[in-house]
C-alpha cells in the first residue's frame, strides 16, 4: 500500500507558520508590556525609597519630596503606555487562539485520517495474507508439492 499522504498537508504547514507568527508577535507585546509594569514597579520603588530616607535638614526633606514626586509623575506618564500595551496583548492573545484553533483542527483531521488509512492499511494487509494463505495450496498441486 502506498505511504500515508494529507492532502491538506500545505495547509496544515502554513497554518503552523501563522501560529509560531502569532506566538511570536504574542511575546513581543508580552515583552514590552512586562518591560512598562517594571518602570512602574522601579518608579515606585524609588517613591517608597525616598519616603522612607531618614532625613532632619529642610534640603533632605525637599529632595526626598522631589523623588517622591518624580516617582509619581512616572508611575502617571506610565499608566497610558501601560493601557495600550495591555490593550495590544489582548488583540494578540485573540489572534493567536484563533490561528492556533485552525492548526489544531487541520490537526485533528490529519489525525482522524491517519486512522483511517492504517484501517484500510491493515484491512488490505489481511486480504493480501489470506489470498496468499489460500493460493498455497494450489501452488503446490500445480508445481507438484515442492514449495
Amino acid at each position: 500500500m502506498k505511504r500515508f499522504r494529507f492532502s491538506l498537508e500545505t495547509l496544515l504547514s502554513l497554518r503552523r507558520e501563522r501560529e509560531q507568527e502569532c506566538e511570536i508577535a504574542l511575546a513581543v507585546v508580552t515583552g514590552r508590556l512586562a518591560t512598562i509594569d517594571n518602570r512602574i514597579e522601579r518608579a515606585r520603588l524609588a517613591g517608597d525609597n525616598a519616603f522612607m530616607a531618614g532625613g532632619v535638614t529642610i534640603d533632605e526633606l525637599r529632595a526626598r519630596d522631589r523623588l517622591w514626586m518624580k516617582s509619581v509623575s512616572d508611575r502617571k506618564a506610565l499608566e497610558q503606555p501601560r493601557i495600550e500595551a495591555s490593550m495590544k496583548v489582548d488583540d494578540a492573545r485573540i489572534v493567536y487562539s484563533e490561528a492556533h484553533s485552525q492548526r489544531a483542527a487541520l490537526d485533528k483531521l490529519r489525525e482522524k485520517r491517519m486512522e483511517q488509512w492504517k484501517f484500510q492499511a491493515k484491512r488490505e494487509e489481511i486480504k493480501r495474507l489470506d489470498e496468499t494463505a489460500r493460493g498455497a495450496p494450489v501452488r503446490r498441486r500445480l508445481t507438484g508439492g515442492d514449495e
